[in-house]
């Protein structure tokens, strides 16, 4: 593998790993680090911690760029708006919007959609737990107070 860092046009910055991806790595792809052997990635499941995004196309078992921080184009399974989180799919290796509370595997947030299937994000990748309405915690009619970050009920 490759050592260093590697900045691309878009404004991204990636290092090289292994694709261990079982064929050839697809631009785009979610990835999280390889059980199989060091410096290696596969493709992110939504129960996976991702790492990166694929940057570029090669073939099973050669270094592959993978972007770590700054701007990605990332493959999605459904529409994303600017501003939205972006985070890991229920499909292996894709994103999607993040619209509903609770722990996602977040990507980092779009900032526009230059094409059908794409994002383009600036990644902040990690897991983060989103806070809940009052009304999914307790129902509307059990809501006493609800103040800051402290929800009281019945």
């Amino acid at each position: 593998v490759t050592a260093g860092v590697e900045f691309t046009n878009e404004g991204g910055l990636g290092l090289r790993l292994l694709n261990r991806t079982g064929g050839f790595s697809i631009p785009g792809t979610v990835v999280s680090a390889s059980p199989i052997g060091d410096e290696g990635v596969v493709l992110c499941g939504s129960s996976d911690l991702p790492i990166g995004i694929v940057y570029d196309a090669v073939p099973d078992g050669e270094a592959v760029l993978v972007l770590v921080a700054g701007v990605a184009d990332v493959l999605v399974l459904d529409h994303v708006i600017a501003g939205a989180v972006v985070c890991c799919a229920v499909t292996s290796g894709y994103a999607r919007m993040s619209d509903y509370p609770g722990k996602t595997r977040d990507l980092g947030i779009a900032i526009a959609s230059p094409g059908i299937g794409t994002a383009r994000v600036i990644l902040q990748l990690g897991v983060r737990e989103r806070p809940i309405s009052v009304e999914q915690v307790f129902g509307d009619d059990d809501v006493v107070v609800a103040e800051d970050d402290f929800v009281w009920g019945k």
